[in-house]
Formats: C-alpha cells, structure tokens, sequence
C-alpha cells in the first residue's frame, strides 16, 4: 500500500523518460500549453500539477528527443516564469 505522501515522485521515477522522450515535467508544461490554447478547463489542475512536480527538484533543464525543455515547451509567461525561479536556463531548441 502506498503511504499519503508524494515520496513516489523522488528519484529516477522524477526524470524518467516517455513518450518523445518527455519527463514528467515537460509532459506536464506540454499538456498545460495546450490545455491554454483550446481553454481546458483542466488548466489548473495541470499547473498544480508542475507545481507538485517542481517541489521534488526535477531537472528543469533536460531535453526531450526533439532537444526541447521544459521552458521552451511552455506557451504560458506565467509557467515560463515558474520554471524559471526553479532554476530553468534553457528556453530554446537545440542549435537554434
């Protein structure tokens, strides 16, 4: 059985890879864009959800397969600057 907390979210399970090579969080900033461009109403469970997942210190700056981070997947000025007083540096593609 798994205890109340969000200790599940230390660790590997953090940055691990999926589809296109996201991390958890670039899924997330990916999902929360689009929700912004079509209006879900989902938009702000999303981005408590990137909040939860900042808190446990992920790699703000990991690439996904296309070279893209976190930052630069993010459509939102307010989840741009989210990222970057986690420590976000990297908001464009690789070799642009």
């Amino acid at each position: 059985m798994r205890s109340s907390g969000s200790s599940w979210l230390a660790g590997p399970a953090l940055n691990a890879r999926a589809y296109l090579g996201q991390t958890p969080l670039q899924s997330a900033v990916d999902c929360l864009s689009g929700e912004h461009r079509h209006g879900s109403a989902d938009a702000a469970g999303t981005l408590r959800a990137v909040r939860v997942l900042l808190e446990h210190k992920p790699d703000v700056d990991a690439r996904d397969g296309d070279g893209q981070t976190a930052l630069a997947l993010s459509e939102n000025s307010r989840l741009r600057g989210l990222l970057s007083q986690h420590g976000a540096r990297h908001g464009a593609r690789r070799g642009m």
